[in-house]
Formats: structure tokens, C-alpha cells, sequence
């Protein structure tokens, strides 16, 4: 169950060649901890696998407007297009990064 009472931070990571379980893993505990220090409550981690499934990005898009999140984390910049950043942007979604400051 999601927190509401803290602001909702919906997680978002491109898949890199040969990434294992562990990495995997780990950008998803990185997440938790920058929402837990920044105050926000995690939902959920929307993955772009490699294996040419269809983008994940748009189903990331309808969960932030569905869930009414506040804002979507990446692990990099490299996780989202300029044109991704702005379709976000234009859902009024925030974008944050687990290396940067917001």
C-alpha cells in the first residue's frame, strides 16, 4: 500500500545490455532510499527491458496521470529522451534523478 500522505514518486530505468539481477536490484533500493530521503512515498518501478518488448514509456505516463504522481526518478539522464522529458513535463510530472538534487 502507498503512503498518500507523502507526495507519490513513480521509478523509471532503461534496462542496460547485461545488466544482472543485482544491478537491477540496486537502482530499485536506490530509488527507495532517495524517496524516503526526499519525502516522498515510492510506487511503482516501471522498467525498460531490452528484449524489444513494446516502450514502457507510455504505460509510465498513464501511471503518473492515473496515480496522480507528483513526480517520475531515473537513474540517469540517459533514461529519458528529450521528447520523453517533455511529454512528462507537459503531464505536469516532475523529473528527478537519484544522482542529482532536485
Amino acid at each position: 500500500m502507498t503512503d498518500r500522505t507523502r507526495p507519490l514518486l513513480i521509478g523509471y530505468y532503461k534496462e542496460t545490455f547485461l545488466m544482472t539481477a543485482t544491478e537491477k536490484d540496486a537502482v530499485s533500493r536506490r530509488f527507495a532510499e532517495f524517496a524516503a530521503r526526499e519525502g516522498y512515498a515510492l510506487g511503482p518501478i516501471v522498467r525498460q527491458e531490452l528484449d524489444g518488448k513494446p516502450s514502457r514509456f507510455k504505460h509510465l505516463v498513464s501511471l503518473a496521470e492515473r496515480l496522480e504522481a507528483a513526480a517520475v526518478v531515473v537513474s540517469s539522464e540517459a533514461d529519458l529522451s528529450t521528447a520523453q522529458r517533455l511529454e512528462l513535463t507537459a503531464a505536469k510530472v516532475q523529473i528527478l534523478n537519484t544522482s542529482t538534487p532536485p
